[in-house]
């Protein structure tokens, strides 16, 4: 019986100081990456809350009107007289055109109650100073002061409705670089902006704050008993607790992510420790002989593994901290809060360093106590039996398989989200290593062909020797094939996101907003001259309905419009509006309607407003025409469509399509000249069949019109910009995840591969002298390679697969959506094939190069 045997795993370890420091290498990168992985989301989770509270400030209520209606004066005095209220403030905003000397650019304009508002939402100056009450003083923030070339003391225009209001620039905020993709902000005093805006004594929203000793959630009862009807109080604590409920799903997902490169670790050291027990087959057969158990000879190999985790411990931790100072310190604007260190991260790099190393040796550890002592001198692995492998694929099948049925039986979002990651990637990485061996031999011999071809060596003797060390060879194509997995599942979820998504049908390819009015002559003659056969104009104005509509009339801003009333009457072309916007039409037929709106006085009545007053085809509804007289108008149908609201929501006219489609009716262009006098158009929608064409006639309507204020999209050109930003976001993160993951499989594999070519070294002797070449036992290393990089592969690109669709299934899930669009970019999924071959190949240059330089005499004396 052998005493003391930890000594002996301590000996042999130091004895090999060098070489079991350069294997810990993988093993050192991957609990890098998690430190530094998880602090940087750490650091930009503390950006986030010190985000949110600039957001929110001191504010602990929020008011506002049921959907989106402003309130007045006699409102802020009900909520400031109720007991516990300590502070209050109020805002309104809309769009607008600053214009200044580096240029015009629309903007959001917010009036703020000064200085009530400054003390609740504290703001950031980095020049000048914060503009006074009663006057025209305006603030800006950096981004938008730079690229216009707008400071403190500079005169600038508000456009607003065909209006300019010359202003003065007094003050320049601090954006942070979070809110880079907002619009840009102008701030100005509350009295100034109802002026300009003509909305004397009204307000969109109030924010208050509650005395410390009151708690947020029992104010807001009696606010809401002080307003009354019409209104919505939100608690700001709401937000912070969704920030809350929402952030540990990123984090689950974040420590996944950055777990891979452990996962990957641990396959190489599996595949190491397996090729280095290969050449000491014969030492553990010794130990047997001289009294040493089984569970001594696996526990001798598992201290001998531990200095892996633990140099990897020792230097990937200081590492990755490193890493994620350096990033926090190279972005401070995204970082607010400074360089943050997550605890769970700490903890997991350095637990699973050590885990990863102990977990992947114990497989060659449990192999090294079953050693029968006199087989133990047999120089090479054993054959893997045939049975033993096909249990194992059956076994790994199996685990594929349950990921996709219980992820389709449950329909709770968040148990499917957490089950994925927790339970259902394990699973699928240990389904992934038991069907490697049987890949071995089904692609392994196949591709051995073509690499023996390629490289001028026998194919079966590259067989040969990937076939005689199956799992070893199973580990190291494994961690190859997570990495393809990775980007090959993120490429394919990105193009199938893609796929799914479009704007709503019927939407035009241009829509011109023109806020003063621009008559039609014009229009026409513009649209002429710039060859644009499908386009319509549409104008909205106040009406009066005969109709109880519930909640006080919503505010409304005139656009080419003196009249206002309880509803919006949107006026549009029978005849061109076909073309361009599609109807979708719930009661009545296009063809019935559009007679009744040729023959008038008819509208169509558009779903929410039908709901509304329980208006169907058919009826009548009386409106007051610009005499004052009352007129009846028939209901020629009851329509939906998602494009005119989407279209209004973009161009700062919400009001007429997202918040009042209870009060929106839409009629004819000759029912507004006839009864209701208005002529022009507010908004100008055109099909001109490309985004470059948009551009040009956008462009050349804003030059056209000079003295107008003018505002244009191309929503082709919106949608390929959207396509653009979220493949370039989503690739970013797929190459850099990838580029990770490959780093670590990188290096990995060149150890293994080293080792395996040491543990070999009496074979290529062998070979060296019965006439192979130095250039064809380099050849035969680098076919090797590169038939397990191929398998490595194929096993990445059918697993990426699969997680893909996975991933359309967690986001159907999680948005309650329709399922994405199954698409697959094969382009890039080759090109990722053949990185992958690449990579495997230059990392096993040097293993090959030291093959083909041995010694003959001295490869057969070892």
């Amino acid at each position: 019986m052998i005493h003391r045997w930890w000594q002996l795993a301590a000996r042999n370890w130091r004895a090999r100081f060098g070489r079991t420091l350069l294997h810990s290498v993988a093993v050192i990168i991957a609990c890098a990456l998690v430190v530094g992985l998880t602090g940087a989301f750490a650091s930009f989770e503390r950006a986030l809350w010190v985000l949110h509270g600039r957001w929110t400030g001191a504010t602990d209520l929020h008011v506002s009107g049921e959907a989106g209606r402003q309130f007045d004066q006699a409102a802020l005095d009900r909520v400031a007289a109720v007991p516990g209220v300590r502070a209050l403030s109020a805002q309104i905003h809309d769009r607008a055109l600053l214009i200044g000397p580096g240029g015009s650019v629309s903007v959001f304009l917010r009036g703020r109650l000064l200085p009530e508002d400054l003390e609740l939402h504290p703001v950031e100056l980095v020049a000048g100073r914060l503009p006074r009450p009663g006057t025209r003083e305006i603030l800006v923030e950096s981004p938008t002061a730079e690229r216009y070339n707008l400071q403190p003391g500079e005169p600038a225009v508000i456009g607003i409705y065909g209006d300019r209001h010359e202003v003065t620039v007094v003050g320049v905020l601090d954006r942070p670089a979070l809110l880079t993709l907002m619009d840009d902000v102008v701030h100005v005093p509350l009295d100034f902006a109802q002026q300009i805006l003509s909305r004397q004594g009204r307000v969109d929203v109030a924010f208050v704050q509650a005395d410390p000793e009151v708690d947020p959630w029992a104010l807001a009862g009696p606010v809401e008993d002080a307003l009354g009807p019409g209104y919505r109080v939100n608690v700001v604590a709401g937000g912070r607790q969704t920030l809350a409920q929402q952030l540990p799903a990123v984090r689950i997902v974040v420590f996944s992510l950055s777990s891979l490169a452990l996962v990957v670790a641990m396959f190489l050291v599996f595949a190491t420790i397996s090729c280095g027990l290969v050449q000491r087959v014969g030492e553990m057969g010794s130990l047997r002989c001289l009294g040493a158990s089984r569970g001594q000879i696996v526990r001798l190999v598992l201290i001998e593994s531990l200095p892996l985790g633990l140099w990897a411990v020792a230097l990937g931790v200081p590492a990755g901290l490193l890493g994620s100072w350096l990033v926090t310190r190279a972005w401070p604007g995204v970082f607010l809060g400074g360089w943050a260190v997550s605890p769970l991260g700490l903890a997991l790099g350095a637990g699973g360093a050590v885990a990863a190393t102990l977990i992947g040796a114990l497989l060659p550890a449990l192999s090294a106590g079953r050693v029968d002592p006199i087989a133990a001198y047999r120089p090479q692995a054993r054959a893997d039996r045939p049975a033993g492998l096909l249990w194992a694929a059956c076994a790994g099948g199996a685990l594929l398989a349950l990921q996709p049925v219980w992820m389709w039986a449950i329909d709770s979002p968040q148990w499917v989200l957490r089950g994925h990651l927790l339970a259902g990637l394990p699973m699928m990485v240990a389904g992934l290593f038991l069907l490697a061996p049987l890949a071995l031999v089904g692609l392994g011999v196949g591709l051995s062909l073509g690499a023996g071809w390629l490289l001028r060596v026998p194919p079966r003797l590259v067989a040969g020797q990937l076939l005689r060390g199956r799992w070893r060879n199973a580990g190291i194509a494994t961690a190859i094939a997570l990495c393809v997995t990775l980007v090959v599942s993120a490429n394919t979820q990105r193009e199938s996101l893609l796929a799914g998504y479009a704007l709503p049908t019927g939407f035009p390819d241009l829509v011109v907003l023109l806020p003063a009015g621009v008559a039609h002559d014009r229009v026409a003659e513009a649209m002429g001259d710039l060859d644009v056969e499908r386009w319509t104009g549409v104008n909205a104005f106040g009406v009066q309905i005969d109709a109880d509509l519930g909640a006080p009339p919503p505010a409304m801003t005139p656009l080419a419009s003196w009249q206002t009333g309880n509803a919006w009457f949107v006026s549009f072309e029978p005849d061109r509006m076909d073309a361009t916007v599609s109807l979708e039409y719930l009661e009545g037929t296009p063809a019935a309607a559009r007679a009744l709106l040729e023959a008038g006085p008819a509208l169509l009545v558009p779903e929410p407003m039908a709901r509304a007053l329980d208006l169907h085809a058919g009826d009548t509804l009386r409106l007051r025409d610009w005499q004052r007289r009352w007129v009846e108008f028939r209901v020629a149908g009851v329509v939906r469509s998602l494009s005119l609201e989407v279209a209004g929501s973009q161009y700062g006219i919400g009001e007429i399509f997202r918040h009042n489609r209870d009060r929106v009716v839409l009629g004819t262009t000759a029912a507004a000249r006839q009864y209701f006098h208005q002529f022009g158009y507010a908004m100008v929608l055109a099909d001109t069949g490309s985004p470059a064409l948009s551009e040009a006639v956008g462009n050349s309507l804003r030059a056209r019109w000079q003295g107008e204020q003018v505002f244009w999209i191309s929503l082709g050109g919106l949608r390929s910009k959207i396509e653009t930003d979220f493949r370039r976001v989503a690739r970013a993160v797929s190459l850099v995840a990838g580029l990770l993951a490959a780093g670590v499989a990188a290096v990995g594999v060149a150890n293994a591969m080293q080792a395996s070519v040491h543990s070999r070294r009496r074979e290529l002797g062998v070979l060296h002298a019965i006439g192979t070449t130095r250039s064809q036992l380099l050849r035969l290393v680098l076919a090797e390679s590169a038939v397990l990089g191929g398998v490595g592969a194929g096993l990445g690109i059918a697993l990426g697969l699969l997680a893909a669709v996975l991933g359309g299934r967690v986001h159907q899930l999680l948005t309650g959506g329709p399922a994405p669009v199954f698409t697959v970019p094969w382009l890039e999924v080759a090109l990722v094939a053949g990185g992958a071959v690449a990579i495997t190949l230059l990392a096993s240059a040097a293993a090959a190069l030291r093959a083909g330089r041995a010694h003959v005499l001295r490869l057969v004396k070892e």
